[in-house]
């Protein structure tokens, strides 16, 4: 397999976005402890990260949902800094220039505003200012580069504009493999229907905070809606959420059950990633 990656140059390619997934990953246990989401100090959460983008192969590669997913990310970082009253007013102008580069490198995340601010929400009351602060940072981004691509005469390449006229309704196209279906569909589930339990025996600062990670994991999916066709490539838009949230809900169940749990999806991503080594085909 890594003959192949080296032949067709992928494998620059595969090491930085291993390199993104595993920063993306420290970052989210950063965060975590930084917030004390857990009971405990542990790093479930960006070993889930690491352990969902390698159980479906074909999302390891490196795309602009993988640097997209890390300004969001960012974004929650800042979100989550806002809990106090008193946060400063250049602080949500600052969030709104961080969201903003990640919707120029993946323009349909542009819908992911809602989860923006379905955050905000939860830890602070509503301000119609603070929200103009973030969408003036967005748009002055969009006006500026719009502006440098006016006058050098190309327009036609502003990438946000081309980005945009491209939305369209979703469809399905490369998903039609059924073991992977049925578990991304098992784990989906598992982790959205676990809402209560992911604010048991927490302080309500606490479980607020994670309600920021639980609609980023709610709307993720939203991008796809305008950007068909659906492909395993865009599971990475879910990745990040979904792993902290996995890591949060396994970090309060028993070590005996959060260590199968892992080794579970450890043999299935292997499982995924290595079947094909034996087939009748390559072993002959």
């Amino acid at each position: 397999l890594v003959d192949d990656y080296v032949k067709e140059g992928e494998l620059p390619m595969k090491l930085i976005t291993a390199s993104v997934v595993f920063v993306q990953s420290l970052y989210v246990n950063y965060l975590i402890q930084r917030h004390r989401l857990y009971h405990t100090p542990n790093q479930f959460a960006g070993l889930m990260i690491v352990l969902l983008i390698l159980t479906i192969p074909e999302a390891v590669s490196y795309s602009p949902i993988i640097l997209a997913n890390f300004f969001t990310l960012i974004t929650i970082g800042m979100i989550l800094h806002t809990d106090r009253l008193g946060a400063a007013p250049q602080q949500f102008f600052n969030i709104g220039l961080v969201f903003g580069l990640g919707v120029f490198i993946y323009p349909p995340n542009i819908i992911m505003i809602f989860a923006l601010f379905a955050g905000l929400n939860l830890l602070r009351p509503f301000s119609l200012r603070e929200r103009l602060q973030i969408a003036a940072a967005i748009l002055m981004e969009i006006f500026l580069v719009g502006i440098y691509y006016f006058f050098t005469d190309s327009m036609n390449e502003f990438h946000f504009l081309n980005g945009v006229s491209n939305f369209s309704w979703i469809y399905l196209s490369g998903v039609d493999d059924l073991y992977k279906n049925i578990f991304i569909g098992l784990l989906l589930f598992f982790v959205m229907a676990s809402y209560w339990a992911y604010q048991r025996k927490k302080l309500i600062q606490i479980q607020r905070k994670i309600g920021v990670f639980y609609f980023w994991g709610l709307l993720s999916f939203l991008p796809t809606i305008i950007d068909g066709p659906l492909v395993y490539e865009k599971l990475q838009l879910i990745v990040l959420p979904i792993g902290t949230l996995l890591g949060i809900r396994i970090s309060d169940i028993s070590s005996k059950m959060a260590s199968g749990i892992f080794w579970l999806i450890f043999i299935i991503a292997i499982t995924f990633n290595y079947l094909e080594m034996f087939t009748f085909e390559i072993l002959k």
